[in-house]
């Protein structure tokens, strides 16, 4: 059975990460969304909704942040 993106995400949180020179880093998550947020990123969709599955992730974590790298946000920053 194939994991779930918020699966996925979970098992990224474990992981310290290290570069060439030793260093070490792990993700950190931004918080998620809140029912309303989501509701209004839903409503900006074909069907006016998500799936099940990324409504759990969103309501996770609404994106990731590496130690050296900028934010990646699972939705555009400006919507919900």
């Amino acid at each position: 059975m194939k994991p779930t993106p918020l699966e996925v995400l979970r098992s990224m949180e474990k992981v310290v990460y290290s570069t060439e020179d030793g260093d070490t880093y792990s993700i950190e998550l931004l918080p998620g969304k809140s029912p309303e947020g989501i509701a209004k990123i839903a409503a900006g969709m074909p069907g006016l909704r998500l799936p099940d599955d990324i409504i759990e992730l969103l309501a996770y974590a609404r994106g990731i942040e590496y130690s050296w790298l900028d934010e990646i946000e699972f939705i555009h920053k400006h919507s919900g």
